[in-house]
């Protein structure tokens, strides 16, 4: 249990790198690079299904939308790292959810503060991601 459990932590970590660290796409690379319109924003031409990312000013191919939690934007090289993210988050919130509620229905709700804010932060965090 304690095995799945760091696997799931560092799953976690490495996803949100992923997910913040990479760029979420290079228009000179992306396929169709070239053909287009060229930005309003940019003199870049402007791949099919480009938009411009009104807050880190990048244009971003297959653009999702700028994520204020990895503060990057999502678009087509990190989405897949991005759902990951979320689904082990939620995966992650689930987990400490039942790990913890027995424990605090067991001795009462006041009774072990620990577990009682650990229950609510998965209870807030996974309302928060749904």
């Amino acid at each position: 249990l304690q095995a799945l459990a760091a696997f799931l932590v560092l799953r976690i970590l490495l996803d949100f790198g992923r997910a913040s660290l990479l760029q979420p796409a290079s228009p000179a690379s992306d396929r169709g690079a070239g053909k287009g319109l060229s930005s309003g924003r940019c003199v870049a031409p402007k791949p099919p299904g480009s938009h411009n990312c009104s807050t880190c000013m990048l244009l971003v191919p297959g653009m999702d939308h700028h994520c204020m939690f990895t503060n990057n934007c999502v678009g087509s090289h990190n989405y897949g790292f991005f759902m990951w993210l979320l689904l082990e988050l939620v995966t992650g919130c689930l987990a400490l959810f039942c790990l913890t509620s027995p424990k605090v229905l067991r001795r009462g709700m006041w009774h072990d503060i620990h577990a009682t804010l650990a229950v609510l932060l998965a209870l807030i965090a996974g309302y928060l991601l749904s």
